[in-house]
């Protein structure tokens, strides 16, 4: 298949000052019960907003970002201005405004401080219909715990009510951005900064230049690595960074809390730090206990098996008028072929990329291609030397 883009949208740098550094909410003795919407990894909850309802990403690793149509909507007054470093080491400037009333299910938050972003007009994350992003700034004081059987998130000051089995509890950190951190042991080494980010979609990545040094502590071999080139992570801005070297690595033993997954690859590395994202969620409850500093993952099933990755060999981004090569594994077919990062694509099995409609794009991303299950694809592209250029690509797997 064609691995989906990995689609980034936290912030890690705060801005200068104590600008996030806001109250908590004022409700007490709380247990509140959100449903969520799981759409392509993304946790997508109802936030209501001075009397109007919109729907949020609900993001461990980012801050509360807005639309520019939301502040129009409400008719919001920017009070700041200042510069964030996204994912992908972009720094973009923003605007901040003050959100007098947003309520989660029945919790309210007064005055509380909003990056604007237009990220949200860019695809593919039109695809997902969201006005916004309610982050780690709300949930400090708080345990949440997050069952995606059931698609439900739970928010409560009291931890005692989630019927948590202390003999699981491991002990939670964080790091300078108070983004929650759990420590994780891969091929029986510490892995210590890890951050969990509901925002990613990701089960776990690495950080790229850490995986270097990991190596050289002999957590793997360079066997065990997979390079890809290209460019991945889509910023608050809603710009891509240059192409680079990006990894997969196989890891024969990740165990978190008590809890063992074996012999997978990794997803692609990141030029932020190592982190577990939403993926984690198809194999367990897990608890984040703020107020204690504790986290508990209870696993579904009594085996775990890691899906593996299918490829063609590369990776593709459709814009709104075309599609291109993103990414490219070394030594795959499709390198062999001709296939380099940035060229357009012009079909894949008859499929005309460039007529697609809006719809049809959307449904492709979150839904997958409808060559997904195919063992062997034609494509249709102009190679570098301009010219039009058909190749079959049968798919591989890690």
């Amino acid at each position: 298949m064609l691995t989906r883009l990995i689609l980034r949208i936290s912030l890690f740098l705060l801005l200068s000052g104590n600008l996030f550094a806001q109250e908590v909410v004022k409700n007490t003795n709380f247990f509140e019960e959100i449903e969520y919407e799981l759409v392509n990894g993304k946790l997508i909850i109802p936030v209501e907003i001075q009397d109007k309802v919109f729907h949020f990403f609900f993001d461990t690793g980012g801050l509360l970002v807005i639309s520019p149509e939301v502040k129009e909507a409400l008719e919001l007054r920017s009070i700041d201005s200042g510069t964030v470093t996204g994912v992908n080491k972009i720094k973009t400037k923003i605007d901040v405004v003050v959100i007098n009333q947003l309520k989660i299910g029945s919790l309210e938050f007064n005055n509380r401080k909003a990056i604007i972003s237009n990220i949200f007009q860019k695809h593919p994350v039109t695809c997902f219909e969201v006005a916004g992003i309610i982050g780690r700034d709300f949930l400090k004081n708080m345990a949440i715990q997050i069952d995606q059987k059931n698609n439900n998130i739970t928010l409560t000051d009291q931890p005692h009510r989630l019927n948590l089995d202390k003999v699981k509890a491991q002990k939670l950190h964080f790091n300078e951005n108070k983004v929650p951190i759990l420590p994780i042991k891969v091929n029986g080494k510490n892995i210590k900064k890890v951050l969990f980010d509901s925002g990613s979609d990701d089960f776990i990545s690495f950080k790229t230049s850490n995986i270097f040094k990991y190596r050289k502590r002999k957590v793997y071999s360079k066997e065990d690595i997979v390079e890809l080139y290209g460019n991945f992570s889509l910023g608050i801005g809603g710009t891509y960074p240059s192409p680079e070297k990006q990894y997969h690595i196989y890891v024969e033993e990740f165990q978190l809390a008590d809890i063992t997954f074996e012999e997978f690859y990794s997803d692609i590395s990141k030029n932020s730090n190592n982190r577990i994202g939403s993926a984690l969620l198809d194999y367990g409850i897990l608890t984040l206990d703020f107020i204690n500093k504790k986290f508990y993952f209870d696993k579904y099933d009594k085996t775990v098996q890691i899906q593996k990755i299918n490829s063609f060999g590369f990776k593709m981004r459709i814009t709104e008028q075309n599609a291109f090569v993103s990414g490219v594994f070394q030594d795959s077919p499709a390198a062999s072929k001709g296939i380099e990062v940035g060229q357009k694509i012009l079909s894949i099995e008859n499929v005309l990329l460039s007529q697609l409609s809006n719809r049809q794009r959307c449904d492709f991303y979150n839904n997958n291609f409808p060559w997904y299950d195919n063992d062997q694809i034609e494509v249709k592209f102009i190679d570098k030397f301009g010219k039009i250029k058909v190749i079959s690509l049968e798919k591989f797997e890690l």
